[in-house]
């Protein structure tokens, strides 16, 4: 992929186009603010990456913009730091910050952000849209389901499994399974309320 719109003006969308220098390109043409997306027509680009930390927000950039360009290709982003064991699938859209580390197994899905210094270590699954906050670890057989966040520095052990669209407070460690739609946190992390 030549050249790409990088969706995002923020914090997050800036370490974006960082890495994507750091790796060697694809060639940014155009950075749109969120809401943006209705000018992607007329920069004539097929391509892009959504660099947005908000899960929920990301999405609904994805979606806007599928309906508009049928076909635009997603850009997955991997920093040169990062280390990807040779059988990690990632899906389309997805970025892994420097420093990060994704072991044998792991299948992360589509827009996912693995963000700085994480660990998603063997036979991990991490959904379509979820975030793993800087400093994460997310132990062997660990799924983290979609649109969920796991919260900065969080640990989560053996087996856990981190329902869609839950929160995972910052620091927290997660020793058993915490449903969907919730946020959580402590130590041992558990639930606060329903999102």
């Amino acid at each position: 992929m030549g050249e790409i719109v990088v969706f995002g003006d923020g914090g997050h969308a800036r370490v974006v186009r960082d890495l994507l220098r750091c790796a060697g390109g694809p060639i940014v043409v155009a950075s749109l603010a969120v809401g943006e997306e209705a000018r992607l027509p007329e920069l004539g680009v097929r391509g892009g990456i959504v660099a947005v930390g908000d899960n929920d927000v990301r999405a609904s950039i994805v979606a806007r913009v599928e309906e508009q360009v049928p076909g635009f290709a997603w850009h997955t982003a991997i920093h040169p730091s990062a280390t990807v064991a040779s059988d990690v699938v990632l899906g389309h859209g997805t970025v892994v910050m420097a420093g990060t580390i994704i072991n044998p197994g792991t299948i992360v899905g589509a827009h996912v952000i693995l963000n700085t210094g994480s660990v998603v270590d063997h036979d991990g699954a991490i959904d379509a849209f979820a975030h793993v906050a800087p400093g994460t670890v997310c132990a062997g057989n660990v799924a983290v389901g979609e649109h969920a966040l796991v919260g900065i520095g969080a640990r989560v052990n053996p087996g856990c499994r981190i329902g869609p669209h839950t929160i995972v407070g910052t620091g927290s460690v997660v020793t058993r399974d915490i449903p969907g739609g919730v946020i959580a946190f402590g130590v041992p992390c558990g639930i606060v309320r329903n999102r």
